[in-house]
């Protein structure tokens, strides 16, 4: 007894049970059953690999040295396969490690490997919150409310691809993950998602400013407050955050009103701030005697551990007027003197400070007697 199998061209041979044989010419499957008894039932199996779409017949013959009352051949089997295809989708970043408020662009490859060619071909891709899309693209759309940018793509045959491409800008930190997912009408056997995740290290926007208080006249020896404001405007939290500020010579400090993590040491101060959470603001007042005239410009200079994206420094500048410290003494000779003596007066002129004194001019007036 001998059973046959003849298969589809779009069946691909794998293997049989119980010796089955395949030729490869006229793709026949065959076993050959020396006996087979009375009430004897026997399951023959074999293996394929399904090459094509469509419908596909399949039909199983058997021939016998006696006369067969039976039917030959099985009924014709048929299975229907699906069109698929073998889409692939790629994302990649313009930047890998993009710093906070940068602009990045993203790219999308779709590409179509076999065998049939994709229809209705659709890619969608979620965007994070801290991503924020700039500019517009043709063939896509953007819906704001569930921030899904969406390519109508259409049709792609065998070996065709298209890029995708767009531009945010980051409004966040820490690692970004976006996901893009490619969508048929058949099946697809490729990958259908793809992601690519950036890492934006932490970053704050920390400002500073600072100004004085002008007590009336600017002049040696008055006492004037700084005022030194530090604010964390976004995105991240601020950690170790110090404000450092150096003392013009011409400025003796002498109090402020944060004792406790002010560091005070030869005309450096040190305000230890630490943390400072985002949308925090923190104050200093430092006051200061004057002790020198000109220009005087006060520095100060914050630091964080984190990247700042803000100004790291600050200054104040203001114009004390030149002063001097004129004194004058005079001294006579001697205390008491007969008429027609001589007597000798000392004038004595002194500058103590801060400047030089010009056109210093001293005048006597002698009584006429």
């Amino acid at each position: 007894m001998v059973i046959t199998d003849a298969l589809d061209p779009r069946l691909t041979f794998n293997g049989a049970s119980l010796g089955g044989s395949y030729n490869s010419a006229n793709r026949i499957v065959s076993w050959l059953i020396p006996n087979l008894n009375v009430g004897e039932t026997l399951n023959l199996t074999f293996n394929i690999t399904i090459n094509g779409p469509s419908i596909i017949s399949n039909i199983a013959n058997v021939t016998t040295d006696k006369v067969n009352i039976g039917n030959n051949s099985s009924n014709n089997l048929t299975i229907s396969v699906r069109p698929y295809v073998n889409l692939t989708i790629t994302k990649t970043a313009s930047t890998p490690n993009p710093s906070y408020e940068q602009e990045i662009t993203y790219t999308i490859t779709v590409t179509k490997h076999g065998p049939d060619t994709a229809n209705n071909v659709t890619v969608t891709d979620i965007l994070d919150p801290r991503l924020i899309l700039i500019g517009t693209y043709p063939g896509v759309s953007y819906n704001i409310l569930n921030r899904t940018l969406i390519w109508t793509i259409g049709s792609l045959g065998v070996g065709e691809n298209t890029n995708l491409t767009f531009t945010v800008i980051i409004n966040g930190t820490g690692n970004i993950t976006n996901i893009a997912n490619v969508t048929t009408d058949e099946v697809n056997v490729g990958n259908d998602s793809t992601n690519v995740t950036v890492t934006v290290p932490s970053t704050v926007n920390l400002t500073i400013t600072k100004s004085m208080s002008l007590p009336g006249n600017l002049a040696v020896g008055k006492e004037v407050v700084y005022t030194i404001t530090v604010t964390n405007n976004c995105p991240d939290n601020g950690t170790n955050v110090v404000v450092t500020d150096v003392l013009d010579p011409r400025l003796i400090y002498v109090s402020d009103n944060n004792g406790t993590n002010i560091i005070h040491t030869n005309g450096t101060i040190i305000w230890n701030i630490g943390d400072l959470a985002n949308g925090q603001t923190v104050i200093l007042n430092i006051t200061v005697r004057i002790n020198g005239t000109g220009n005087i410009n006060n520095f100060a200079n914050v630091s964080v551990d984190e990247i700042n994206i803000d100004n790291n420094s600050t200054d104040v500048n203001v114009t004390v007027a030149s002063a001097v410290n004129l004194t004058v003494t005079k001294t006579a000779s001697v205390s008491e003197i007969v008429n027609g003596h001589t007597i000798t007066y000392t004038i004595v002129v002194t500058n103590h400070l801060p400047d030089d004194a010009t056109n210093v001019i001293a005048i006597e007036i002698l009584e006429i007697n």
